[in-house]
């Protein structure tokens, strides 16, 4: 589901706050009434008919360059990992692997779902007018963050001591990765916020362009024969290095974006309202993580390791088309949220409609050319990989389907029916493991494929059904059906 660049079409952080900066310098006051239409002095009408005429085009445009960035960074990525495994060997770049895998999976959990929840309240607290619930926003993030980071590093220093006498290599690498916490919980919080911001490219290009880069160079450097001091454990320290200097920008970034907002000195902080949908929704990206995992487990499992490792590279490709959607949800996120919080479902439904075709046409854009060319690209990893190519075409063609269900997930986020995404995903990773015990003893890695593919399907199906039943928008068709 998971999944994850635009042109800056609005200066401040929301259309309400931007049309009342210009206006008068401050962010406009007022709130919902039950009917969900807008009372007090909030500005509505001139922000909303930009909200539609960006709908159009901000949603294409800024999917599409996201897109393009999200993919360019998975190549950088992609290169990054292939040049440490020739430079580490295959038992160090596994170690390698592991302790890194490690880092990132407790990196999700680090910040209790906080920014998972970001593009959901702080426009709406923007565009409302309700600085001091975006202040206590942003403190308790911060905090949550910063506490999650070190308590999750604390906890791979752990694993590290109980490792030390069985595991050596893999207690040192552990211990190498546990700084990788923090600075990923860091990069995590601060490009949600950007997102909701409307800051997209400043989001992203650091940690999927910068960091790469930066690894990559500096391990090839530590590898050279006058050198020799690459090891598991060194590549670990330069990527936590590598990620330390991109966070650099995005921090920055993250200020300016702020600065013009006018926050006042203390917030509001109803960490309930916060902490319930987020920890629902790190539930749900925590099961998406495993899930992506246990396919691979079950063929190494029932076939063998080999096939296993060739499935994971076809699965790897497979998700590139999961780009897409993941790139075009990103601008539409915000723009839902503060539709919805005026009570407008059919400029929510228009936004959703120009995130569907968006998401298709950028999966089309990658996944033609991966379901046509699979063989040969799986034949550069090396002899027998070609034998993929069937499962990666299943793969690519349920990231496909998988693309008509994310402007979905993204209008029931925005509009806090997490639970319901909860039960559509959580029958999904469900019949996923039951189809995979089912398909993989008999078919291997094309038994793995099917199960992805009709799960992903499946799933997509559900959340657009689930959006036109509790929201009333029809997610395809851009309307309001309620009307």
């Amino acid at each position: 589901m998971n999944a994850a660049a635009r042109p800056q079409t609005a200066a401040g952080p929301s259309f309400a706050a931007d049309a009342a900066l210009a206006a008068g310098g401050r962010l406009p006051q007022g709130g919902l009434t039950e009917s969900g239409t807008a009372s007090g002095r909030l500005a509505v009408t001139p922000w909303r008919g930009r909200l539609r005429g960006i709908a159009g085009s901000g949603v294409a445009s800024t999917g599409a360059m996201l897109f393009a960035l999200k993919l360019a960074g998975c190549g950088l990525g992609l290169g990054m990992h292939l040049a440490l495994a020739r430079l580490l060997g295959v038992s160090a770049y596994g170690t390698f692997a592991t302790a890194f895998n490690a880092a990132n999976l407790v990196a999700i959990f680090a910040a209790c779902g906080m920014p998972l929840t970001a593009s959901r309240f702080l426009p709406r607290y923007l565009s409302l007018g309700e600085r001091d619930l975006a202040k206590g926003y942003l403190d308790a993030a911060a905090v949550a963050t910063l506490a999650g980071g070190l308590a999750g590093g604390a906890i791979l220093l752990a694993s590290a001591l109980l490792a030390r006498a069985e595991q050596p290599e893999l207690a040192l690498a552990l211990a190498a990765a546990s700084p990788l916490v923090l600075l990923l919980s860091l990069a995590q919080t601060a490009t949600a916020l950007l997102q909701a911001l409307h800051r997209p490219l400043a989001a992203e290009f650091p940690i999927l362009i910068l960091r790469p880069l930066l690894v990559a160079g500096a391990c090839a450097l530590l590898a050279l024969p006058a050198l020799r001091l690459l090891d598991a454990a060194m590549a670990l320290l330069v990527l936590a290095l590598g990620s330390a200097l991109a966070l650099w920008p995005t921090g920055r970034a993250l200020r300016r974006a702020l600065a013009p907002l006018d926050l006042p000195a203390r917030g509001r902080h109803p960490l309930r309202d916060w902490l319930a949908p987020g920890a629902l929704l790190l539930l749900l990206v925590g099961g998406a993580a495993l899930n992506e995992r246990l396919d691979v487990m079950i063929v190494s499992a029932f076939v063998d390791p080999g096939e296993a490792g060739v499935y994971s590279v076809a699965a790897r490709f497979g998700a590139l088309i999961s780009l897409g959607t993941a790139a075009a949800t990103v601008r539409a996120m915000p723009m839902i949220a503060e539709s919805l919080a005026q009570g407008d479902r059919g400029a929510a439904a228009r936004t959703a409609a120009q995130c569907t075709r968006t998401a298709l046409a950028l999966a089309a854009i990658g996944g033609v050319p991966l379901f046509l060319g699979a063989g040969p690209l799986l034949s550069l990893f090396g002899p027998g990989f070609e034998s993929g190519a069937t499962a990666l075409r299943l793969l690519v063609a349920g990231h496909a389907a998988l693309a008509f269900g994310g402007a979905a997930s993204t209008a029931l986020i925005a509009s806090g029916n997490e639970r319901r995404i909860a039960v559509v995903t959580g029958a999904g990773i469900l019949a996923n493991v039951l189809l995979n015990l089912l398909l993989v003893p008999r078919f291997g890695m094309d038994g793995a494929a099917m199960a992805t593919l009709a799960t992903l399907a499946l799933t997509g199906l559900g959340l657009v059904l689930t959006a036109r039943r509790v929201l009333g928008i029809g997610v395809l068709s851009g309307r309001d059906l309620r009307i």
